[in-house]
């Protein structure tokens, strides 16, 4: 069986739930596995996948930045060779997948595609 989270606003949580923590926004769940517990960030349910790069060879993946960024538009950028940018659109997207990293993962195929 599915277990969903719902975020809740912070703002008029009961304070006395002590399975939840205000200052991290971090929400243990008991899983029913035993006496452990997952903790789950909130927000934070959603990762990159690494069958991604089988879809976009281009797609390179920083598990320290936990961003992806596009090899060819990076490296070009690094060797000061100048893509064209046709909108704000673009201009967005290379700094998406190129200096700043791109970690939307809920819009990451819509936005992989338009980057091709």
């Amino acid at each position: 069986m599915d277990k969903w989270l719902i975020k809740k606003s912070v703002e008029g949580t009961d304070q006395s739930n002590e399975a939840f923590d205000s200052s991290t926004s971090v929400l243990k769940v008991d899983t029913n596995s035993g006496d452990s517990k997952k903790q789950v960030e909130l927000g934070k349910s959603r990762k990159f996948q690494e069958k991604w790069q089988q879809l976009y060879p281009w797609l390179l993946y920083d598990p320290v930045k936990e961003k992806a960024f596009c090899s060819i538009c990076k490296t070009a950028h690094e060797n000061k060779i100048n893509l064209p940018v046709f909108s704000v659109t673009d201009q967005n997207s290379k700094n998406a997948f190129v200096i700043d990293g791109f970690s939307a993962w809920n819009k990451a195929l819509q936005r992989f595609k338009s980057h091709e």
